[in-house]
């Protein structure tokens, strides 16, 4: 492609970026707050990715280089990656912490509701019978 359509395109995309991580510092500083104190949803990943894809495709090396930037720059792609990595981090390690104390102590079955009774005359009567008679010699 010519350097002038490419330099096209990556200006329409970084317009893309900016508007959406426009639209989150907006979001982020309560400009778009509602009257029952309910804020509408941030633009995540599309302006990170799209300002990635504009200097990746833009005909400087200088920018092709840092195509990285914006996804770290855009508050809907870098802190939005951040925080899910950590919250999916925890709950990872959270169900293997679990995992391993269930492994590790088996569940007690409760007994039946006669079962303490009816064990304990039947070990009871033998004792009684042997150790009783004795004591009765």
């Amino acid at each position: 492609m010519a350097d002038p359509l490419l330099w096209a395109i990556a200006a329409l995309l970084l317009a893309v970026f900016a508007a959406a991580n426009f639209s989150n510092v907006r979001l982020l500083l309560g400009h778009y707050r509602k009257a029952d104190g309910t804020n509408p949803s941030p633009i995540l990943l599309v302006g990170g990715i799209a300002g990635a894809i504009a200097f990746a495709i833009a005909p400087s090396d200088t920018l092709r280089a840092y195509f990285w930037v914006p996804l770290v720059v855009d508050l809907g792609t870098g802190p939005y990656v951040l925080l899910a990595a950590v919250v999916f981090g925890y709950a990872a390690l959270s169900a293997a912490a679990e995992s391993s104390r269930a492994k590790a102590t088996p569940p007690v079955p409760e007994p039946f509701p006669k079962e303490r009774a009816i064990v304990g005359c039947l070990l009871a009567r033998p004792w009684a019978m042997r150790w009783g008679s004795r004591a009765r010699d």
